[in-house]
């Protein structure tokens, strides 16, 4: 299921999974992937799968996951226009009840903070909802021209800040815990510290931002203002290589998690960068 490599600078760790779409992260030892079969998976800190839910429970068609403290996984679903609410084992709960929002939503990419608080990224409206644990609408974000073009990817660092990426424009806009504008960073192309396919986002506990580029085969960080560091990655099966990947999470242990969809792995890095 997994195997580990080492090398000076980092550890690097393999978890075989086949056709991995998303990853997410609670605040226990866990790992919970989206697999290309639509089914959820669940893995130990090891690699090792601890338990495998989907169909068979009535779900169908996931498009992004989030898991809470009390262990509440939350599954989209996209067109479907819902948010299935389930135990930790899959099992079905309840549909988000998305209380104070009146038209309807298409929930696709999700973020979750030390509050529980849940955003939603609503395709149909090109928006971020954003929900308290009780599922009612706190606010919403619509960007500065009273939407965003496309929303590739969302998350939210320890002190509520909340990344959007605008996949269109590739840049990332930052937004307080309040919902108000704080800066945008990001330029697109195919160079050195340029974006070309943003899919995902993440931010470690330094507040370094990691921005996965699923076009260039690259992590591009940046500092906490925008301003770029370095990158890492290449196309290729190896260590520190990908092959079209799709979503990054980063661990309160800043173990850095890529989705790396066509090597059929996540790949987990240890912060020596």
């Amino acid at each position: 299921m997994s195997f580990f490599f080492s090398s000076r600078r980092r550890h690097t760790r393999y978890i075989s999974v086949t056709g991995v779409q998303t990853c997410a992260l609670p605040i226990w030892a866990e790992i919970y992937v989206i697999n290309g079969d639509e089914s959820i998976m669940i893995f130990n800190m090891d690699g090792s799968l601890l338990y495998k839910f989907g169909r068979e429970q009535g779900i169908t068609g996931p498009q992004s996951l989030a898991v809470d403290s009390r262990g509440t996984i939350y599954i989209s679903r996209g067109m479907a226009g819902d948010i299935l609410v389930c135990n930790y084992r899959g099992k079905i709960d309840h549909r988000y009840k998305f209380t104070g929002v009146a038209s309807p939503v298409y929930p696709w990419q999700m973020a979750i903070d030390e509050k529980d608080n849940l955003y939603v990224v609503d395709q149909k409206v090109k928006r971020v909802l954003v929900f308290n644990n009780r599922e009612e609408l706190k606010f919403q974000i619509r960007g500065k021209a009273g939407r965003f073009s496309t929303i590739a990817a969302i998350t939210v660092d320890k002190h509520g800040r909340i990344y959007i990426v605008n996949g269109t424009t590739s840049k990332i806009s930052v937004f307080d815990a309040r919902g108000e504008f704080l800066f945008d960073f990001g330029q697109r192309g195919g160079g050195t510290g340029k974006i070309s396919g943003p899919v995902g986002i993440a931010v470690d506990s330094a507040g370094r931002i990691f921005v996965l580029d699923t076009n260039r085969q690259k992590v591009i960080v940046y500092d906490h203002e925008g301003r770029f560091k370095f990158e890492f990655g290449e196309l290729g099966i190896g260590e520190l290589k990908f092959l079209y990947p799709s979503d990054i999470v980063i661990d309160a242990g800043d173990r850095i998690y890529v989705a790396d969809s066509l090597n059929n792995r996540i790949e987990v890095l240890k912060e020596g960068l």
